[in-house]
């Protein structure tokens, strides 16, 4: 059992109807007569959290996260529309964290592949709500393979990062190479290209702890890795835990486990004892 596990508060989540998952969109705005924050929510709106943002210069400001025509976030005299209303879904759980002078939104919520996790990171300055990480930065791309080894980029980290294929893996991405050879599909750059998105890194869960115990706290990301399309030769379906680094206010990729590594003891898939994962 990890001691100083931090889960992102799930007692504080909100059900709430709705339909589908979209990006948090953006509707930054001021209200400069506001002197007290709860007075500026109107009695209707639901709260669904509340806390206190101390900036790098040690400024504090009110930060509310509450549900009017969508999910909002209120910080000091600004406020910007995270989720909008029509796409909110009935089994949604919101909850909030204040860290490293950001703050973090996460939705939790189950599809038919099992759970899944939206978040957003959020810094204030100059009466502005800026969003500096999300998990829609999750986005993975394929750009080399062969039959034991696949190359892999995360756009957020302006990285790349080799996955070694399980045996399974390897035989059913070799089996499928030898298949589009033998068609007369060689695995060249156009191919490469043409399907360097069929690739999905999908979040499950997120853990925010002081991994390197340094006095900073880190992201800790465990995401479903698999390859997607008919065409693909590449064969995979893995789950792996990103570590990202957040020190004064920026956070930085760090690096990556995959599954086979969760058996270490001070492992990152350590940090994830109770979560269910699909990997079928």
């Amino acid at each position: 059992m990890i001691k100083h596990m931090l889960m992102l508060a799930i007692v504080a989540g909100l059900v709430i109807s709705g339909c589908s998952h979209d990006t948090a969109q953006y509707d930054n705005q001021s209200d400069p007569g506001v002197t007290n924050l709860s007075d500026s929510l109107d009695t209707a709106d639901t709260i669904i959290r509340k806390g206190i943002l101390v900036d790098q210069g040690q400024s504090e400001f009110s930060v509310v996260l509450y549900e009017d025509d969508g999910i909002r976030l209120r910080i000091g005299d600004s406020h910007i529309l995270v989720k909008p209303e029509d796409s909110i879904q009935q089994q949604d759980r919101y909850s909030m964290q204040i860290t490293h002078s950001m703050v973090v939104i996460a939705n939790r919520y189950v599809t038919s592949r099992g759970q899944g996790i939206e978040y957003q990171f959020y810094t204030y300055a100059d009466q502005h709500i800026r969003q500096v990480y999300s998990s829609a930065d999750m986005v993975c791309r394929i750009v080399d393979l062969d039959r034991g080894e696949v190359s892999i980029s995360l756009a957020y980290g302006d990285t790349t990062i080799r996955y070694p294929l399980s045996d399974a893996e390897r035989e059913q991405t070799s089996d499928r190479i030898s298949e589009l050879e033998e068609n007369g599909i060689a695995i060249d750059e156009e191919l490469m290209a043409e399907i360097a998105d069929n690739i999905s890194c999908e979040p499950i869960e997120m853990v925010i702890d002081d991994v390197n115990k340094d006095g900073y706290e880190d992201i800790l990301v465990l995401t479903n890795l698999r390859s997607l399309g008919a065409k693909t030769p590449l064969r995979m379906n893995t789950n792996s835990v990103f570590l990202f680094e957040m020190k004064d206010a920026a956070i930085q990729y760090a690096r990556i486990e995959f599954r086979q590594d969760e058996l270490s003891e001070d492992g990152l898939f350590t940090y994830f004892p109770h979560t269910l994962v699909d990997e079928k």
